[in-house]
């Protein structure tokens, strides 16, 4: 790819690649100690983070190794999801506890704590609305079928987006300024990779309606409308009647449209 300048990873190219085996990565291994903790120390600790937790190569089984970093680590990086979303047992505690490396269950008992003082501090600010009970090809409908007759602004985002962010805190002060009116329905779309506590923490901030969907209406969602990234805006007019207008992501744009629906 490199010779070639060939970096659309989507486009075929006339070459096979080296598959690596087992056997391979064994050879590596004996150039020097993959499970030295000294290698979690310094700048690039998480390039070793990353390659030792990477799912396609089993390093405990290639190496031998039952304790250390190389295993310690895997054995916690997958618990990481549960603890965003506060779904971490007591039964994933005993097994990071199992380790002979007492930092990891340290760590993620103060994590949980500190989710759930968060989740408790955001209880009654953040309102998620319950996602409507239809199939998936009536699910869009069904989300906005409560606000006909009003303009709505349908902005597909997540937590972890940085120009969601940053398109959120731009347009926010508009709200209460020159789309300030009651026709006018903000209303917003996330998936569950927005982990749970930063989202529960952020949409108190963000005025308007808010659903978190699961994986699969997320996709549902964004096959039905191409989008191709995020954010991504749809627009919904009084007659019920909507489109895509990803054109809204210049906000200068975005004001001038919605201020055109609302007159």
């Amino acid at each position: 790819r490199h010779v070639h300048n060939q970096w659309d990873y989507r486009r075929p190219i006339d070459y096979r690649f080296a598959t690596l085996e087992p056997r391979h990565y064994a050879e590596v291994c004996k150039l020097f100690d993959i499970n030295d903790p000294k290698l979690l120390v310094g700048s690039n600790a998480m390039e070793y983070v990353g390659a030792v937790c990477f799912p396609t190569v089993d390093w405990p089984a290639v190496t031998g190794l039952s304790e250390g970093p190389v295993h310690d680590l895997r054995v916690a990086r997958k618990f990481l999801g549960k603890i965003e979303n506060n779904t971490l047992t007591d039964e994933d505690l005993a097994e990071l506890r199992a380790l002979k490396e007492p930092f990891y269950a340290e760590a993620f008992e103060a994590m949980r704590r500190h989710v759930r003082e968060a989740l408790a501090e955001a209880e009654g600010k953040a309102v998620i609305e319950p996602t409507p009970d239809v199939p998936l090809a009536e699910l869009f409908d069904a989300i906005i079928a409560p606000y006909r007759g009003k303009v709505v602004l349908v902005d597909f985002w997540n937590t972890w987006c940085g120009p969601c962010r940053m398109a959120l805190k731009a347009i926010e002060p508009a709200k209460s300024g020159e789309l300030n009116s009651d026709d006018l329905v903000w209303l917003y779309i996330a998936n569950e990779t927005s982990p749970l506590v930063t989202y529960k923490t952020m949409i108190p901030e963000i005025r308007g309606k808010h659903f978190r969907l699961n994986d699969e209406q997320w996709k549902h969602l964004c096959k039905q409308f191409d989008i191709d990234g995020i954010p991504s805006y749809v627009v919904v007019d009084r007659d019920g009647s909507y489109r895509l207008r990803n054109d809204l992501r210049d906000h200068s744009a975005m004001v001038s449209t919605l201020r055109a629906m609302l007159e």
